[in-house]
């Protein structure tokens, strides 16, 4: 039911202008059948300041979409894709297309273009009864002669960071102070840097092809590196140091 989040990610390119909101408190829009409520009970305290015996115990039950069960994502988006194949416009079919738990993600060749995409997107929710926020763009929009956007031009898109006003794509880390010395230190380094696209790939590799030697070594988690094995993660400390900022451009032209 999601879409491939890479998928939306490299249409998110190939506009020459973008503008992505999400669906404010999104799960909570979704209300749960009464008969599937009694699945989502749990218990709290009737007075924390007591201990937990089953006198000081309630029941209760969620009437919405709880957020962090592993089948909301599904439900919210069955039900956003439902109400907008109702409408059954280009708009909708590009939203649903493009849309990513509560992320919406539009392209454009044109500001204006983009200005009445995102007027008609925010329109197009508040008829099924939700609402479109925090817009960012990498042009100046107003939506119906309100502050929608907000003034930050560094921005999460679909977790990649994204300077809307250079409209690129910005990755940045940091070497742990004292070195990374053990195989889980290394992993832990390299698997925390955030790349779908892959745009990163030439520079994680040889990361991934000294662990790939530790394994073949059968060197335990924890285990210190040996003198080879440490002049090497030595040297790609320094190599990554040297360009610890990496900028690409979003568009594709």
């Amino acid at each position: 039911m999601l879409p491939l989040l890479i998928g939306i990610l490299l249409r998110g390119r190939q506009g020459r202008y973008l503008v992505i909101a999400d669906v404010e408190k999104a799960f909570l829009q979704v209300s749960l059948k009464q008969d599937d409520r009694d699945v989502t009970r749990f218990l709290w305290l009737k007075d924390k300041s007591k201990e937990a015996i089953k006198e000081n115990l309630v029941i209760f039950r969620f009437t919405r979409v709880p957020f962090g069960v592993v089948s909301s994502p599904f439900l919210l988006a069955a039900v956003i894709r439902h109400l907008l194949s109702e409408e059954n416009s280009e708009l909708s079919k590009e939203i649903a297309e493009n849309l990513y738990v509560d992320n919406v993600v539009l392209t454009s060749e044109s500001e204006a273009e983009s200005t009445k995409k995102a007027k008609e997107a925010k329109e197009l929710f508040e008829k099924i009864k939700m609402q479109l926020r925090e817009f960012h763009a990498n042009h100046d929009i107003n939506i119906n002669n309100e502050q929608e956007m907000t003034d930050k031009t560094k921005v999460k898109l679909l977790g990649i960071e994204w300077n809307t006003s250079k409209d690129k794509f910005i990755w940045n880390w940091k070497i742990p102070q004292g070195g990374l010395q053990t195989k889980r230190q290394i992993l832990q380094f390299y698997a925390a840097i955030y790349d779908p696209l892959g745009l990163l790939g030439p520079i994680i590799l040889p990361w991934k092809i000294l662990i790939q030697d530790l394994w073949k070594k059968g060197m335990s988690w924890d285990e210190k590196l040996e003198l080879e094995e440490m002049r090497r993660c030595s040297e790609l400390e320094k190599a990554f140091n040297q360009f610890n900022f990496i900028e690409v451009t979003r568009w594709i032209p």
